[in-house]
Protein backbone atom coordinates (compact mmCIF):
# COMPACT_ATOMS: atom_id res chain seq x y z
CA UNK A 1 0.00 0.00 0.00
CA UNK A 2 1.64 3.41 -0.79
CA UNK A 3 -0.75 5.64 1.01
CA UNK A 4 -1.46 9.02 0.46
CA UNK A 5 1.74 9.31 -2.21
CA UNK A 6 0.31 8.41 -5.74
CA UNK A 7 -2.24 11.35 -4.82
CA UNK A 8 0.48 13.96 -4.31
CA UNK A 9 2.95 12.78 -7.16
CA UNK A 10 1.49 15.17 -9.68
CA UNK A 11 1.00 18.16 -7.45
CA UNK A 12 4.64 19.76 -8.18
CA UNK A 13 4.56 19.87 -11.85
CA UNK A 14 0.51 20.59 -11.92
CA UNK A 15 1.89 23.85 -9.65
CA UNK A 16 4.87 24.64 -11.62
CA UNK A 17 2.82 25.11 -14.01
CA UNK A 18 -0.39 26.68 -13.34
CA UNK A 19 1.25 29.71 -11.32
CA UNK A 20 3.46 30.88 -14.07
CA UNK A 21 0.11 30.71 -16.00
CA UNK A 22 -2.45 32.39 -13.72
CA UNK A 23 0.36 34.88 -13.19
CA UNK A 24 0.27 36.29 -16.45
CA UNK A 25 -3.05 35.65 -17.24
CA UNK A 26 -4.40 38.16 -14.24
CA UNK A 27 -1.37 40.61 -14.88
CA UNK A 28 -2.32 40.79 -18.69
CA UNK A 29 -6.21 41.29 -18.30
CA UNK A 30 -5.96 43.67 -15.81
CA UNK A 31 -2.53 45.63 -17.59
CA UNK A 32 -4.72 45.18 -21.28
CA UNK A 33 -7.79 46.07 -19.94
CA UNK A 34 -6.12 49.73 -18.11
CA UNK A 35 -4.40 49.96 -21.31
CA UNK A 36 -7.07 50.03 -23.72
CA UNK A 37 -9.44 51.95 -21.26
CA UNK A 38 -6.69 54.53 -20.92
CA UNK A 39 -6.35 54.97 -24.80
CA UNK A 40 -9.66 55.22 -26.07
CA UNK A 41 -10.51 57.61 -22.62
CA UNK A 42 -13.14 54.98 -21.39
CA UNK A 43 -14.05 54.18 -18.05
CA UNK A 44 -15.44 50.39 -18.57
CA UNK A 45 -15.66 47.64 -21.32
CA UNK A 46 -18.84 46.77 -23.07
CA UNK A 47 -19.07 43.12 -23.46
CA UNK A 48 -17.72 42.19 -26.79
CA UNK A 49 -14.64 44.36 -25.17
CA UNK A 50 -14.27 42.17 -22.48
CA UNK A 51 -14.18 38.96 -24.32
CA UNK A 52 -11.69 39.91 -26.71
CA UNK A 53 -9.69 41.09 -23.80
CA UNK A 54 -10.10 38.27 -21.78
CA UNK A 55 -9.46 35.92 -24.74
CA UNK A 56 -6.22 37.66 -25.48
CA UNK A 57 -4.83 37.13 -21.79
CA UNK A 58 -5.67 33.64 -21.60
CA UNK A 59 -3.95 33.29 -25.41
CA UNK A 60 -0.61 35.72 -24.18
CA UNK A 61 -1.13 33.54 -20.96
CA UNK A 62 -1.19 29.95 -22.48
CA UNK A 63 1.10 30.50 -24.92
CA UNK A 64 4.17 31.85 -22.66
CA UNK A 65 3.49 28.55 -20.13
CA UNK A 66 2.85 25.77 -22.69
CA UNK A 67 5.81 24.80 -22.84
CA UNK A 68 5.46 23.42 -18.75
CA UNK A 69 2.20 21.88 -19.99
CA UNK A 70 4.12 19.76 -22.64
CA UNK A 71 6.24 19.07 -19.86
CA UNK A 72 4.31 18.16 -17.34
CA UNK A 73 2.11 15.94 -20.08
CA UNK A 74 5.43 14.17 -20.37
CA UNK A 75 5.72 13.46 -17.05
CA UNK A 76 2.39 11.84 -16.89
CA UNK A 77 2.79 9.90 -20.02
CA UNK A 78 6.59 8.55 -18.94
CA UNK A 79 4.87 7.65 -15.78
CA UNK A 80 2.00 4.92 -17.54
CA UNK A 81 4.82 3.50 -19.43
CA UNK A 82 7.25 3.00 -16.73
CA UNK A 83 10.12 5.83 -18.57
CA UNK A 84 9.07 8.63 -16.26
CA UNK A 85 11.52 11.67 -16.46
CA UNK A 86 12.75 12.83 -12.87
CA UNK A 87 11.28 16.15 -13.10
CA UNK A 88 10.01 19.30 -15.30
CA UNK A 89 13.66 20.20 -16.75
CA UNK A 90 14.26 16.64 -17.29
CA UNK A 91 11.05 16.42 -18.91
CA UNK A 92 11.68 19.95 -20.68
CA UNK A 93 15.11 18.88 -21.99
CA UNK A 94 13.90 15.31 -22.95
CA UNK A 95 11.27 17.13 -25.41
CA UNK A 96 14.31 19.34 -27.03
CA UNK A 97 16.19 16.70 -27.56
CA UNK A 98 13.58 14.35 -29.08
CA UNK A 99 12.07 17.20 -31.18
CA UNK A 100 13.55 20.24 -30.79
CA UNK A 101 12.33 23.91 -29.68
CA UNK A 102 8.78 23.06 -31.82
CA UNK A 103 7.80 20.22 -29.37
CA UNK A 104 7.65 22.59 -26.66
CA UNK A 105 4.71 24.23 -29.01
CA UNK A 106 3.34 21.06 -30.18
CA UNK A 107 -0.60 21.09 -29.73
CA UNK A 108 -0.51 24.83 -29.09
CA UNK A 109 -3.06 26.16 -31.72
CA UNK A 110 -6.07 22.83 -30.33
CA UNK A 111 -4.74 24.30 -27.04
CA UNK A 112 -5.41 28.48 -27.90
CA UNK A 113 -9.06 27.01 -29.24
CA UNK A 114 -9.89 25.94 -26.02
CA UNK A 115 -8.30 28.55 -23.63
CA UNK A 116 -9.42 31.69 -25.85
CA UNK A 117 -13.44 31.49 -25.77
CA UNK A 118 -13.05 29.99 -22.20
CA UNK A 119 -10.90 32.66 -21.10
CA UNK A 120 -13.17 35.83 -22.80
CA UNK A 121 -16.57 34.17 -21.04
CA UNK A 122 -15.18 33.80 -17.95
CA UNK A 123 -13.82 37.18 -18.30
CA UNK A 124 -16.65 38.85 -19.74
CA UNK A 125 -19.10 37.14 -17.18
CA UNK A 126 -17.15 38.37 -14.12
CA UNK A 127 -16.74 41.97 -15.55
CA UNK A 128 -20.31 42.10 -16.07
CA UNK A 129 -21.40 40.23 -12.11
CA UNK A 130 -18.52 42.96 -10.81
CA UNK A 131 -20.47 46.06 -12.51
CA UNK A 132 -24.18 44.69 -11.62
CA UNK A 133 -23.34 43.76 -8.09
CA UNK A 134 -21.11 47.14 -7.55
CA UNK A 135 -24.42 49.26 -9.12
CA UNK A 136 -26.81 47.14 -6.40
CA UNK A 137 -24.48 48.44 -3.68
CA UNK A 138 -24.19 52.22 -4.38
CA UNK A 139 -28.64 51.54 -4.64
CA UNK A 140 -28.31 50.20 -1.23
Amino acid sequence: MEGLEPFNAGISPTLMGMLPYSTCYYFMHETMKTSYCEAKNKKSLNRPEMLLIGASAGFTASTLSFPLEVARKRLMVGALQGKCPLHMAAALSEVIREEGLRGLYREWGASCLKVMPSSGIAWMFYEAWKDALLVEKRLL
